[in-house]
């Protein structure tokens, strides 16, 4: 973080939750998502899997029309 001259607020964890986020966005199941971030427990990548009103908005659009 020195070398990149990141704020000390950044850290490795919002890479991880970037990574996270972007993952699960792409349609790339938990599991995998948790195999890639190394969680032996499915439930500590659930945190990571918060959806965007958008994606919320074009799911009911690609299931129910509109």
């Amino acid at each position: 973080m020195r070398l990149a001259k990141l704020d000390d607020r950044f850290s490795v964890y919002s890479l991880r939750h970037t990574t996270a986020s972007w993952l699960l966005r792409k349609g790339f199941s938990l599991e995998v998502v948790a195999a890639i971030l190394g969680h032996t427990d499915i439930r500590t990548t659930s945190i990571y899997a918060h959806l965007a009103a958008d994606t919320l908005k074009e799911a009911m659009q690609r299931t129910f029309g509109a």
